[in-house]
């Protein structure tokens, strides 16, 4: 069985602190406050805005509690929000070099104020993993998830509910599966005989970031403050498969670290990561 605080590898993160690495690999997610320019996210935010048929200064326009922008920002001026702070901690999680740094947007989900009350409460329904890809345990098509903050997030104004911890019960599932893993639906069907748990709401400020681990468990929540809410999820994909097996612990990523701790964690038997975690 894992110890609760095996010593990390010797990694030199860029930005990030060891407590912040313990914690993503313990929980599944760190905040990157202040990742980009707040007045940056106001002009991405007039993009937003620009594309959707409810208006900004008419409230009676605002008809649904949700709406989907499935529309990326390409280019400039969204590019600018990979910031060398941005990029480096991306760096710290999945290894300098192993991944492309994207041009676009992800897709845009607001949720709207007036249709609920307070208090705010996790949803039932609606808990996922992204990707609609062949789920296995090393899939690169979502190195990391992204949820970036373009407007003011408080708390109970709608931000992304997260399971944390939710990873280590995603990694268990798709070992099981076996290295052809599973396809989206049957991955999602599995994960959700499970309840979530530690639940936490993805509360922010613009330009704030929560770079979350592929395996995490989140859903849309319903906003009960007055403003609307505005994020991207961005999708970080990695430019090979993930290598569970590498000679040395400072060899592997931070988010390949985390699934052979959780593996062991698990008791798995599928994956041989003795020589990988102290």
């Amino acid at each position: 069985m894992l110890s609760k605080n095996p010593p990390l590898p010797d990694w030199d993160p860029k930005v990030l602190t060891q407590d912040e690495i313990r914690q993503f690999i313990d929980w599944g997610y760190v905040l990157i406050r202040g990742a980009f320019p707040a007045d940056l996210a106001e002009e991405i935010v007039d993009i937003v805005w620009s594309r959707i048929e409810p208006d900004r200064c008419d409230r009676s326009t605002w008809t649904a509690n949700r709406i989907g922008l499935n529309q990326f920002v390409e280019g400039a001026p969204f590019t600018r929000v990979y910031t060398e702070q941005l990029r480096g901690a991306v760096d710290d999680l999945l290894g300098a070099g192993r991944w492309t740094c994207p041009n676009r947007s992800g897709w845009w989900p607001l949720t709207f104020p007036g249709f609920a009350e307070k208090p705010w409460f996790p949803p039932e329904l609606g808990w996922h993993v992204d990707g609609f890809h062949q789920h296995t345990l090393t899939a690169p098509d979502e190195g990391l998830l992204g949820l970036m903050i373009f407007s003011e997030i408080g708390e109970g104004d709608g931000g992304t509910a997260v399971s944390l911890g939710s990873h280590k019960l995603v990694t268990r599932i798709l070992a099981e599966a076996g290295p052809l893993g599973l396809p989206s639906q049957e991955a999602g069907k599995l994960i959700n005989q499970h309840r979530p748990e530690n639940i936490i709401e993805a509360t922010g400020s613009p330009g704030d970031v929560y770079l979350c681990h592929p395996f995490m468990r989140h859903s849309a929540s319903m906003n009960t403050g007055n403003n609307v809410r505005i994020i991207t999820n961005k999708c970080f994909p990695l430019d090979e498969p993930m290598n569970l097996w590498r000679d040395r612990p400072e060899d592997f990523s931070t988010v390949e670290y985390s699934i052979v701790a959780a593996l062991r964690e698990c008791g798995s038997p599928l994956w041989h990561p003795d020589e990988a975690v102290a």
